[in-house]
């Protein structure tokens, strides 16, 4: 049923007799996420050292070491809760400056500490969270996958951390707690509200329909198209011969 390729410096690819050409362009993406990599783990540092930040994971086609030549970097960030959208405020400040360096970062989903649990149970959802890489706030990290623990259904292999060799920061250090001192005063919880109001407001005049984006209090999810509706509809469509089979 299947043609095995081996590739001296990969392990050992997959692939339907006549497909070998796939495996070239998976060695090309994979060389162009080595590439990607010391800039992820750059940038994400500079984030972890945002007041409130408590999380930061590397998703997307970069995790999964598969990208495009045109490919940004996808970060999932987690902060503490009632401080989220000044957290993003200051991590967008941040990726203008990696633009003017051509250099695209995409913190697409950020979520506060209480919002870890994910209600989209499909493998999708399961397949981005396993995937994920963490950067740093790594205990945070595990009590997102213990609170989704329902992945397991989907991807019962994929417990524990992706293979990386990169290791996650610590987060919250001394630094940081200072400068999260004068935004825990009412003040600072006026200036969340003003942003958080002001910035809602805005993205959703430019969310197309259909779209998966969300914008509440806990969540910033700039899912702004349907790739989760497609490849589950895609998965399916392809799959339903098989099963029928059975």
């Amino acid at each position: 049923m299947t043609h095995n390729c081996q590739q001296s410096s990969f392990a050992n690819y997959h692939t339907l007799p006549g497909r070998e050409e796939i495996i070239r362009i998976r060695r090309q993406r994979e060389t162009r996420a080595r590439q990607l990599w010391p800039h992820a783990v750059s940038y994400a540092r500079l984030i972890t050292r945002i007041p409130f930040v408590r999380m930061i994971a590397v998703t997307g086609s970069l995790a999964m070491n598969n990208v495009t030549p045109n490919a940004d970097i996808d970060y999932l960030i987690v902060t503490e809760h009632g401080r989220l959208w000044l957290c993003r405020a200051l991590i967008i400040g941040i990726v203008k400056l990696a633009a003017r360096r051509d250099i695209i970062l995409c913190p697409n989903y950020i979520l506060s500490e209480n919002a870890l649990h994910f209600p989209e149970q499909n493998l999708y959802t399961a397949h981005e969270l396993s995937q994920m890489v963490p950067l740093s706030g790594l205990a945070v990290y595990w009590n997102m996958r213990r609170l989704n623990e329902w992945t397991a259904r989907f991807l019962p292999n994929a417990a524990g951390l992706p293979p990386t060799a990169v290791s996650p920061q610590p987060t919250h250090s001394r630094l940081q707690t200072w400068a999260e001192l004068p935004l825990r005063t009412a003040v600072g919880g006026w200036l969340e509200r003003w942003e958080m109001n002001r910035k809602i407001q805005k993205l959703k005049t430019a969310v197309p329909t259909p779209s998966e984006a969300r914008f509440t209090a806990n969540q910033c999810k700039g899912h702004f198209h349907t790739h989760q509706q497609r490849a589950i509809q895609t998965y399916r469509a392809k799959t339903e011969p098989v099963n029928n089979l059975k």
